[in-house]
């Protein structure tokens, strides 16, 4: 194994949890013991309350909470019918999973690239690698302030697949 001279040797954890833990500690502890207390570990009102807080907070009329970030990509990509012959365009500075989920469902997941500032997929990439395709694609846009992220541009092409009847129409 390589000896790094003591100079360059640093400890970088991957995951600080237990920062965040000691600050939110209480409130987290206390909505431990909400669900304990209820008995109801799957689905419940701690579940719903969750779900009417991402409706109001995203101005959407349905929200559906799920176990896990994975679990959400995975509900996403099979609700939208992505699977077999089908590419989805992602970031590669991502959690393993999302290459994963589009994996799992038959999909071919592309890199784009990244923005150095924002660690963010950039918008210029998803378009360079769209026309290059010889048909309309989906694109599917998790909107990150930080860029300016041509809207009209985005949903013109989802608005096409649309009218083709591969996918439902866009959201808004």
């Amino acid at each position: 194994m390589l000896k790094l001279p003591s100079y360059l040797a640093m400890r970088v954890p991957l995951l600080d949890l237990g920062q965040q833990y000691r600050v939110l500690s209480k409130q987290i502890r206390e909505a431990i013991d909400d669900v304990l207390d209820s008995q109801r570990f799957i689905l419940g009102s701690k579940v719903q309350e969750f779900e009417s807080a991402i409706c109001r907070y995203c101005d959407v009329p349905h929200a559906i909470g799920v176990s896990s970030g994975t679990d959400a990509l995975l509900a996403i990509l099979m609700g939208l019918g992505i699977g077999r012959g089908d590419a989805v365009v992602t970031t590669p500075y991502t959690f393993f999973s999302t290459a994963g989920c589009v994996a799992r469902v038959g999909a071919r997941p592309v890199f784009a690239d990244i923005d150095p500032r924002t660690y963010n997929i950039t918008p210029s990439a998803i378009q360079e690698w769209l026309e290059k395709q010889p048909e309309p694609q989906l694109v599917f846009v998790r909107y990150f302030p930080q860029h300016d992220v041509n809207q009209e541009w985005v949903w013109n092409r989802a608005d096409l697949m649309q009218r083709l009847g591969r996918y439902p129409p866009p959201p808004g």
